[in-house]
């Protein structure tokens, strides 16, 4: 005959016995974790480990803040860039001169950055190392290959254009969707697209109706220019506000088609 307890009974036994645990879970966890279990990249780790790799042909690192490092001076200056604007990326430019011979940064590569990783079991800054010799290999890259210059005419945009645009057209952030190319004449063009639903709610409480990708060819600078910005609208309104540029950046003519490509296609990613 099974024992029928009493409720006094039952409110006096032990946790383990009441609810039926043998003994207390047992929980692993890093104390040293505790507080922060995502760690996150450290963007002085990358530069501090890039300075440690040396001079690029002679030319030697110079920091000259938390996230940007120089290596030469002039039309031989390389640049690196941790850009904290939307999210964080490495940009790599090397310095041309327009047409009308004002010395610009050029983009040559964009490498998307992974913002949170788990911690390294060693307590090695796995990612940081990694990413410091892959911007080494590419500042070696872009010092062998020299200045690439401006370019007094240039009837290759479209190609280019349509080239990126079937790239981000099958690369894009998920919420949003491919809409049109549009050209305003032979050296301007929009990649547009918009978001899924009636649009999505902006960090600012307001809508983001769109998305635009432009590209110009200047004829005074001789060089391809790409920037993306938002367009939002308040939140019960259509009213179109076009936004800061989420990148901005310069490209020779001379550059393959394909470089330019990847670059922005990476920028696009990190939104």
């Amino acid at each position: 005959m099974k024992h029928k307890i009493q409720f006094r009974e039952w409110l006096g036994t032990p946790p383990e016995e009441k609810y039926g645990f043998s003994e207390k879970p047992k929980i692993n966890f890093h104390p040293e974790h505790d507080d922060e279990p995502m760690e996150t990249l450290k963007i002085s780790k990358i530069l501090d480990e890039l300075a440690a790799l040396g001079s690029i042909n002679s030319k030697p690192p110079n920091r000259l803040f938390e996230n940007v490092m120089d290596y030469g001076e002039l039309t031989n200056k390389m640049q690196v860039v941790i850009s904290p604007y939307g999210s964080l990326k490495i940009i790599l430019r090397k310095n041309t001169t327009t047409l009308e011979g004002f010395l610009t940064p050029a983009c040559h590569y964009i490498i998307p950055l992974i913002n949170d990783y788990n911690h390294p079991s060693d307590g090695i800054n796995i990612l940081e190392i990694k990413y410091a010799h892959k911007i080494n290999e590419l500042l070696q890259k872009m010092d062998q290959r020299g200045m690439l210059a401006a370019k007094q005419s240039y009837e290759g945009l479209k190609e280019l254009v349509l080239q990126m645009a079937q790239q981000v057209r099958q690369n894009h952030p998920k919420v949003m969707r491919f809409r049109e190319v549009t050209e305003s004449d032979k050296n301007n063009y929009t990649i547009s697209f918009d978001y899924a639903g009636s649009g999505v709610e902006a960090p600012s409480a307001n809508r983001a109706e769109q998305f635009d990708i432009h590209l110009n060819y200047g004829s005074t600078t001789g060089l391809v220019r790409c920037w993306g910005n938002e367009i939002l609208s308040p939140t019960k309104q259509h009213l179109w506000y076009v936004q800061p540029s989420e990148w901005d950046e310069y490209f020779s003519p001379y550059q393959k088609n394909s470089e330019i490509v990847s670059s922005i296609s990476a920028a696009l990613s990190t939104y």
